[in-house]
């Protein structure tokens, strides 16, 4: 019985530390970059990518991602865009899962001010 109980706080240990976010604050749209298929095989081909270094409250956090076959990719990439155009802000929220660099991390969503 103490196994069973104890399997089960691990396996919710591991999915819930697996879903932690980062809020890197308001900050402007600045950096945006939408890279397309790239030969040389760059980690960030096919992804649209938004600078936070040195704006939002991300420590040690570069760029903020997402790739192009993400079902949410048109939504973020078209609110990026508005936000820019306009000279806006927008709050940013990374996943602190690890990628391919400690300082690039995926959008996990974006909500207005």
């Amino acid at each position: 019985m103490m196994k069973s109980i104890l399997l089960a706080l691990a396996c919710f240990l591991v999915v819930s530390s697996a879903n932690a976010t980062v809020d890197c604050g308001i900050i402007p749209v600045s950096g945006l970059r939408i890279e397309a298929s790239r030969d040389n095989g760059h980690p960030l081909a096919n992804t649209l990518s938004i600078t936070v270094a040195g704006i939002g409250s991300c420590p040690g956090i570069q760029l903020a991602f997402m790739e192009n076959d993400n079902p949410a990719y048109s939504s973020i990439l078209s609110t990026l865009l508005s936000v820019q155009a306009r000279g806006g802000t927008v709050k940013v929220v990374v996943s602190s899962a690890e990628t391919y660099s400690s300082a690039a991390k995926r959008i996990e969503y974006l909500e207005f001010p």
